[in-house]
C-alpha cells in the first residue's frame, strides 16, 4: 500500500476515514521535499490521524496544526514554515534536522511524561519563532538547535537541554522561566556537569569552564577583535568610519562599548577592562577625553596589550598621558588635522606596527634571560 498516495488522496477528499482507520503504527511516509497541502483544510485538521509516524522530507507551510496530536511522531528533514501550533500534543515527538520558521507556539505542554521519551528538537531551526502563553518547555532536548531572533515570552524553559545550540537577540521578559538549563552532554562526552539559568549565556558558560575550549576562545577573539575607545558619543561619524574600516579592509572585527546596563556586576573600568582582554590591540581617541584615561591606566596595568593613543591636532596630551607613555607597548601619539587621514593610513599607521608589536610582546612574554648569582662580579 502506498501511505503516502492514500494520505495525500485523503487530504484532497477531505475525507480521513480511511486513513484514520488504518491500524499499522510506524508508517513512514517521505514527501521527497513536496509540499503537503495541508494548508486547505487548516479547520479540520484536528480530525487527521497524525500520531505515530515517521514523516521524512516534508515540507508544511502556513499550517495550523491546533489540537492535533503528534504523539510519538518523529519528523526528520522537514519544513515548518509559519506555522502555528496551539493546544498541539507533543508527547514523546521527535524533530530531526527540521527548519521551524516563522509561527509560533501558544498554550502547549511540551513537559515529557516519560523521561524515556523525552520530545526531541534536535540541530532544529528555530529562528524567527515564538514560544508564547504559557508554553511549558520543561525537560525537552534541544540539543544542537539554532535560536536566533527567537521570542521566548511567558514560557516556561526549566530543565530543558540546550547543549550545542545557537542563540542570538532572542526576545525572553521576566515572565520567562530558564531554571536549571543543561548545557552539557548528558552521553557523558564532557566530564562537567553545567547548569545555568539563562540561554543567552549557555554557550560563553560552556567555553569557560573547559579549559581548552577557554584557551581557544580567548586566542581566537583576540586574533579577530580591535577595541576602540573615545568619546566618539559627540561624533560618530567617525566612530562609523573607523569601524567600516576595520570591517571592510581588514581580517578583523571592531568592539565598541556603550555603557547601558545597571544590572551588571561590573562597573564601567571594570567592564572596559573585561573586554580588552579579548581584543588584540586598542586604538585609543583622546582628543578631549572624559573616561578614556581612568580607562587606559586600568587596562595598561593589568594587561600587557598595545595601545594606539590618536588626537585631533587641536588638543593637547591630558595631565597624566605621561603616566601612560611609560608602557612600551603604548605606541607614538598620533596626531591628526582630518580624521580621513586616519582611515586613509589605518593599515600604515596602525594596523602593521600594532601586528608587529603584538608579535614582539607575545616573544617577549616567551622568553625570559636569567643569571646565576656568581656570575654576577
Amino acid at each position: 500500500m502506498n501511505y503516502v498516495d492514500l494520505f495525500l488522496n485523503s487530504i484532497n477528499r477531505r475525507n480521513f476515514d480511511e486513513w484514520n482507520n488504518i491500524t499499522k503504527i510506524d508508517i513512514e511516509l517521505n514527501f521527497y521535499g513536496n509540499k503537503i497541502p495541508l494548508d486547505k483544510v487548516n479547520a479540520i485538521i484536528s480530525s487527521i490521524r497524525l500520531n505515530q509516524l515517521k514523516i521524512v522530507n516534508a515540507a508544511f507551510e502556513n499550517v495550523d496544526t491546533s489540537k492535533v496530536d503528534f504523539y510519538a511522531t518523529k519528523f526528520i528533514n522537514c519544513i515548518f514554515k509559519d506555522c502555528w501550533f496551539e493546544e498541539t500534543s507533543f508527547e514523546s515527538t521527535t524533530f530531526e534536522n527540521c527548519k521551524l520558521i516563522g509561527g509560533g507556539f501558544s498554550e502547549l505542554d511540551f513537559k515529557s511524561v516519560d523521561r524515556n521519551n523525552i520530545l526531541t528538537f534536535k540541530t532544529c531551526n528555530f529562528n524567527k519563532s515564538t514560544f508564547c502563553k504559557s508554553t511549558k518547555i520543561e525537560s525537552v532536548d534541544f540539543e544542537g538547535s539554532s535560536f536566533v531572533k527567537t521570542t521566548f515570552s511567558a514560557c516556561n524553559l526549566s530543565n530543558s537541554k540546550f547543549y550545542g545550540t545557537n542563540v542570538w537577540d532572542i526576545t525572553i521578559d521576566n515572565t520567562t522561566k530558564q531554571n536549571n538549563l543543561i548545557i552539557h552532554d548528558t552521553r557523558g562526552l564532557l566530564t562537567n556537569r553545567i547548569i545555568v539559568c539563562d540561554i543567552e549565556v549557555a554557550h560563553i558558560i560552556n567555553l569557560l569552564c573547559s579549559n581548552d575550549k577557554f584557551s581557544n576562545l580567548t586566542s581566537e577573539s583576540q586574533s579577530k577583535f580591535i577595541l576602540i575607545l573615545g568619546r566618539f558619543g559627540v561624533n560618530k561619524e567617525n566612530l562609523e568610519k573607523l569601524k567600516d574600516k576595520i570591517i571592510q579592509d581588514t581580517n578583523y572585527s571592531p568592539i565598541v562599548f556603550d555603557w547601558n546596563n545597571d544590572k551588571s556586576n561590573l562597573d564601567f573600568i571594570e567592564t572596559i577592562v573585561f573586554l580588552s582582554g579579548f581584543a588584540k590591540f586598542i586604538v585609543a581617541d583622546i582628543s578631549n577625553p572624559k573616561s578614556v584615561p581612568a580607562e587606559l591606566q586600568a587596562i595598561l596595568s593589568n594587561i600587557m596589550l598595545p595601545v594606539f593613543p590618536i588626537m585631533h591636532e587641536s588638543d593637547s596630551e591630558y595631565a597624566v598621558f605621561t603616566s601612560i607613555k611609560k608602557y612600551q607597548w603604548v605606541y607614538n601619539l598620533i596626531v591628526y588635522d582630518n580624521f580621513e587621514k586616519i582611515i586613509d593610513k589605518f593599515e600604515k599607521a596602525i594596523l602593521y606596527p600594532a601586528e608587529k608589536m603584538c608579535k614582539d610582546i607575545t616573544e617577549a612574554k616567551r622568553t625570559f634571560d636569567s643569571k646565576k648569582i656568581d656570575d654576577i662580579i
